[in-house]
């Protein structure tokens, strides 16, 4: 189930700018709420995030990507 900070809102797609430490829960929030994510670079603040949000965007066959 999406966080609640995404619960209400219909997502086509997001673009994150934050914190590096905060972009697996964004990413996996949206990706949950079924939208797809612009997500600045580094895209995560370890290997095990950015294989779980590469994986959870396989699996939701939504988009995941980084941007320079």
């Amino acid at each position: 189930m999406p966080s609640k900070k995404f619960k209400k809102t219909k997502l086509d797609a997001i673009s994150i700018a934050a914190p590096t430490i905060l972009h697996c829960p964004t990413v996996l929030d949206v990706l949950e709420a079924r939208g797809d994510v612009l997500v600045e670079m580094p895209i995560a603040d370890s290997v095990e995030n950015a294989a779980a949000m590469i994986e959870s965007a396989e699996e939701m066959d939504r988009h995941l990507m980084g941007s320079i």
